[in-house]
């Protein structure tokens, strides 16, 4: 991420068949800036990531909300959608460290064809605690999309946290705008939602840009 990123900072993303990962993001000039390690495996609509090495801020700033800074190792569940040879992620903003993450990725809820009805996805941190003995949830993250036949969509991005006094919830971001269907008739194909292009097919949507979601075998930008 981007796609193509000679010459533009960029995130890669290597996992490996046994699950293992690695995730380096570097400057536009291949200065390493950040990067993490683990294990993830697949639980329904999220991924699981137990991840062992985080050297770069957190993708949650539990510093601000909670007072507490939680330290690797902790897991984190991210929503995810593959369609062909590209994935999104239903992740917070801070899961990139470069440049803010946009993309988003969502599972669809209802038995609508095509780009309209609804979708979600989710994400979350857990973490253990000073002081105690097991992990708890810290945060979750709430992605909604609601695509009408007519009228506009909307956007909507929650947050709720958990730990230590939880429930609280953060005010949600809300986007309103027109969509059209670029594809129509079509099981699988490409809609733009609030100005975002999408792809979507029977399972799956997700914005569809070079900083919106990962590509499948892009090539490694840095020797």
């Amino acid at each position: 991420m981007p796609w193509e990123p000679a010459g533009q900072a960029h995130v890669e993303w290597v996992i490996a068949d046994d699950g293992g990962f690695e995730w380096f993001e570097r400057t536009a000039a291949c200065e390493l800036v950040g990067q993490g390690s683990g294990h993830l495996w697949v639980e329904g609509t999220q991924l699981a990531f137990a991840v062992d090495v985080w050297d770069k801020p957190a993708p949650w700033d539990t510093a601000a909300a909670t007072g507490v800074e939680f330290a690797a190792p902790w897991r984190m569940r991210i929503g995810y959608t593959p369609m062909g040879g590209y994935l999104g992620l239903a992740a917070p903003r801070d899961l990139v460290a470069i440049a803010p993450w946009q993309g988003h990725g969502y599972s669809r809820l209802d038995a609508t064809m095509g780009p309209t009805g609804s979708w979600a996805g989710e994400s979350e941190l857990w973490a253990t605690p000073p002081d105690e003995a097991l992990p708890v949830l810290v945060v979750r993250d709430r992605f909604d999309a609601q695509v009408p036949e007519t009228s506009t969509a909307l956007l909507v991005h929650g947050r709720t946290w958990w730990w230590p006094d939880g429930p609280s919830e953060d005010a949600a971001e809300q986007v309103n705008g027109p969509w059209s269907d670029e594809t129509p008739g079509n099981l699988a194909g490409a809609a733009t939602i609030a100005g975002v292009l999408h792809a979507y097919d029977a399972l799956g949507l997700i914005s569809f840009a070079a900083d919106r979601s990962f590509k499948l075998g892009a090539p490694p930008p840095c020797p």
